[in-house]
């Protein structure tokens, strides 16, 4: 670490320089950060201008103070492009982290009322895959999913554990969908789906519904909730 400057905006420069060593993967992901002492003999600044560098670090999420075990660099958010199905899985890749689900229940059910209603069924029994999403050893994602079971035979029995879900519908079974609706909402996370994503300190999330239609019929209805510390949404608009 170098030394800076003394000037009005030396904290910022403190902050730009431990930003980029933290984004080009010099600090890792999880790893300790010297003190703030440490930082002050290593800069050669006062405590107040390291405070206000750090403050400004977990402004941006990019670092975590814990009481009486110090800060540590917090993993980096994945930046999901919602153009497609299977983009959360690909997504995770291009983070360099390894996708996989921990599946906590698969299995053929009659529909609730509340499914009944939003897939517009009767009497159709449903796949329901409630499973929580990885990257890496870190869980990110809680979802459930419901199919009509019919057109997918066997689906409750295989392996989905490291698989592209929407990749086996469409080679194994010939599910192309035509369309698709998701709505985003802005939500906190109870203590079940904290426990599940094993968060601590940040209760902040997004409820996401999804629907999928398939030969004129809604063939997906899921809820899924996300991590607001670990997502950043784009959508790429094209003419």
């Amino acid at each position: 670490m170098s030394k800076i400057k003394k000037n009005n905006s030396h904290y910022e420069k403190i902050y730009k320089e431990l930003k980029k060593s933290i984004e080009k993967g010099k600090i890792k992901e999880f790893e300790k950060l010297p003190t703030e002492m440490q930082l002050c003999e290593n800069y050669d600044v006062s405590r107040i201008t390291i405070r206000k560098a750090l403050e400004k670090l977990e402004q941006d999420n990019l670092i975590q103070k814990i009481r009486g075990k110090g800060t540590f660099v917090t993993p980096m958010p994945i930046v999901q492009n919602k153009s497609g199905l299977n983009k959360l899985f690909d997504d995770i890749k291009k983070s360099g982290k390894t996708p996989y689900s921990k599946i906590l229940s698969i299995g053929i059910f009659s529909p609730t009322e509340e499914i009944q209603e939003q897939m517009e069924i009767t009497t159709e029994n449903v796949l329901i895959i409630e499973w929580v999403r990885y990257a890496d050893n870190e869980p990110i994602l809680y979802e459930k999913i419901h199919f009509l079971a019919e057109k997918l035979p066997g689906l409750e029995k295989m392996d989905l554990s490291d698989k592209k879900l929407y990749d086996i519908l469409e080679k194994k079974y010939g599910i192309v969908f035509e369309k698709g609706i998701e709505k985003f909402r802005p939500c906190i996370l109870n203590d079940d789906l904290q426990k599940l994503m094993k968060i601590k300190n940040c209760n902040l999330g997004m409820e996401i519904e999804k629907k999928l239609w398939f030969n004129n019929k809604i063939f997906e209805y899921t809820l899924a909730y996300i991590r607001g510390d670990r997502f950043i949404y784009t959508t790429e608009y094209k003419k």
